[in-house]
Parts: C-alpha cells; structure tokens; sequence
C-alpha cells in the first residue's frame, strides 16, 4: 500500500469518517453494488413516481462510455446509465468539487450526455415510436434554482405552451436543501435520509441517520467498506489533484482559451498539497514547479 494512501485511511479513522457519497468513484461504487440497488430502485422511483417493487424487478446496467461523434474524440463516461422498461436513466452527481465547473460547464456537459443517449435512442429504433424515454436526473450540491426539492426540466416553447419532446426529461434534485435540515428536530423522508447519507463523512451520523431502515444500513455500510478500501481512495484520491488543477484552469479561463495560472497561484495550490503531504512527484506534474520550489514551501 502506498504511504499517503496509508495516511488517508489513518486520518479518517482517527476522526471517524468516510468518504462522501458526493464523489464520483464512491456514489458510482454505492449504485453500482448489488447491495444498494434496493437503494437505487427506490430513488428513481421516488424521481419519476414509480414503485420501488417495479423499478427492481426491471433494472439493469448498461455501459457508461457513450458513443463518440468524432472516431478522434475522448471517451465521454457519465456516472451511471441503468435501464428498466421503456426508459433508459442517466445519473450525474455534481458534487461540491466542481462548484466552478457547475456553475458554468458541468450542467451543460451533462446536457450533451442527456442528447446523446436521445440521439442512439432514436437512431437505434424501427421508429420514434420504439424509442425509449430518455431521462436525466442530477444530483446538485450547489443549487442553482428555486427550494423545491426536485425540478423536472422539458423541451418546450418559451411560454412553456407546447413540449417538444415528450420523451426527454432532465431533472435536479436540490441536496443543498437536504444539507440544511436538523433531522434531530423534523421528521425526514426517506429520500430526504439519502441525500443526506451522501453528503455526510462522520460515521456516527451516518448511522443515526440510517438507523431502523435495512436499506440504508446497508448503504452506510458499503461507505464505510469503500472509504478503507486502498484502491478506491487511490481513485479518490487521483479526483481530488485533478480538482486542484482544475481550479487553476477554471479560474484563468477566457473567451480566446485557457491561461495557465500565475506562479503565486500555483505556489498557493502547492502549498496546500504539501500540507495535505501529496508526494513531491504529485505535485510537481500538477502544478509545473521545480523539486526545489516545492521542497521551500516544506
């Protein structure tokens, strides 16, 4: 096992915590398990008013790679892509760590994965008829709308008169909202518990939290089995250095491309990884700086 990998398993058991379900590689790893599917059958029930029953005995998982346009292109891999019948459902987690990429790319991004899964949809079918209702739900942890909990989104004319495409739908479901609730205080759903297990890193919380409900126990235990688990906090891990330089690009970016940050930039991002004590190497490929500019700022 590598050091810093070591030393990340160390601190959260020290502090008794996990990794948050807001990152890629734990909420894809959490609905992707057997364990969880009950889970995830329940919310895209609760999404799109079906029964949970329903959605499981239909579900299935399909490759998350969507097709290129271009043979040169890169790889576009959304979060996860599940099918039950009749719909094909794609689901995103935009997460806190990319708040600058939210409020500017992300949900447009995610918008380009919706149309392409329309677009095989369509062009895979005998007739528009066959093809399959093509939906998107996001999970936001920075609101961008209004308080309502979930918002579907359609294909309509400007005075929401006519929809365009019966069979497109985009959704958001408001986590910051969740965020804000005591549930020592109300009375929450269980949909409402979700979003908050996925937002939360204290291993007593979460268990409060799950407590009485089979489900969710079993949800917070695949965290936990996730959060010590060395090669996914080395995936984890790799996400948050991309993070950091990506905040360097997101920041400096213009209308005529993308600028490097400054120096002082880069040393302040520096400064950070060394106090998290990322290995020199590490830093020195995200940030561009000398071993010996790094090894001042120890």
């Amino acid at each position: 096992m590598k050091k810093e990998i070591k030393e990340i398993i160390e601190k959260l058991e020290k502090e008794g915590k996990v990794l948050k379900g807001t990152n890629d590689c734990i909420f894809k790893g959490i609905f992707q398990s057997e364990e969880c599917k009950p889970v995830l059958a329940y919310i895209i029930g609760e999404v799109l008013n079906l029964s949970k029953d329903y959605v499981l005995t239909s579900l299935s998982f399909k490759p998350t790679e969507l097709a290129k346009e271009k043979y040169y292109e890169h790889g576009k891999i959304t979060d996860l892509i599940v099918e039950i019948t009749g719909k094909v459902i794609n689901l995103e987690m935009n997460g806190e760590m990319q708040r600058e990429i939210q409020k500017n790319g992300r949900i447009i991004r995610n918008n380009g994965y919706h149309h392409n899964l329309a677009g095989t949809s369509v062009l895979t079918a005998e007739n528009y008829e066959e093809s399959k209702e093509i939906i998107q739900i996001n999970f936001d942890c920075i609101n961008k709308f209004d308080d309502r909990l979930i918002i579907p989104f359609k294909l309509m004319d400007e005075k929401g008169k006519y929809v365009l495409d019966e069979k497109f739908t985009n959704y958001h479901i408001n986590m910051e909202k969740v965020r804000k609730i005591d549930y020592n205080k109300k009375e929450i759903s269980k949909f409402e518990k979700i979003l908050m297990i996925l937002q939360e890193e204290s291993k007593e919380k979460l268990r409060k939290i799950s407590k009485g409900d089979k489900e969710l126990v079993e949800m917070v235990k695949k965290i936990e089995e996730m959060s010590y688990d060395p090669e996914v906090i080395g995936l984890y891990d790799k996400e948050r250095m991309d993070k950091l330089v990506h905040d360097i690009d997101v920041k400096y970016a213009k209308e005529d491309g993308i600028e490097q940050g400054s120096k002082q930039e880069k040393i302040a991002i520096a400064k950070n990884m060394v106090k998290d004590k990322v290995p020199t190497n590490t830093i020195i490929k995200y940030t561009n700086l000398t071993k010996q500019e790094i090894e001042s700022l120890k």
